[in-house]
């Protein structure tokens, strides 16, 4: 329709910020808004991801803190996933910085063993099996 969601909100009378949220903007969020439906909801629940938006009407403040105890355990582990992939990308810079290759990578300094092994069959596989071990 073109209607934004400010303005449906507004229709469906829960004007103006948020009361409340949880979650991460652009992952998964969950806001709600305090109201006055002609049907008797108290609140307006917006649960939203990357894409796209639902909207939950919530009868009372008793319903709302049950909505938000099924919500938080998956809202945690989103943020959870997020905090994690930002340390992972963190270490991997690190690593990279002090070794000067990715640590997906093996070399004779980061694993000796493995680098010798990876050398000797190298060797063999070109018909040059001079190892001597």
């Amino acid at each position: 329709d073109g209607e934004g969601g400010a303005a449906y909100r507004a229709r469906l009378r829960f004007p103006g910020p948020p009361s409340g949220s949880m979650g991460l903007a652009d992952r998964e969020l969950v806001e709600w808004y305090r109201g006055e439906h002609p049907r008797g909801y108290r609140y307006l629940a917006e649960w939203s991801d990357a894409f796209e938006v639902r909207l939950i009407l919530v009868r009372d403040w008793p319903t709302l803190l049950k909505l938000r105890a099924l919500a938080a355990p998956l809202l945690s582990l989103v943020e959870l996933e997020v905090r994690l992939d930002e340390l992972h990308g963190i270490a991997a810079k690190s690593f990279r910085a002090w070794h000067g290759h990715a640590a997906t990578r093996r070399c004779a300094s980061c694993h000796p063993v493995r680098a010798k092994r990876a050398g000797a069959s190298a060797r063999s596989r070109a018909g040059g099996d001079d190892e001597a071990t």
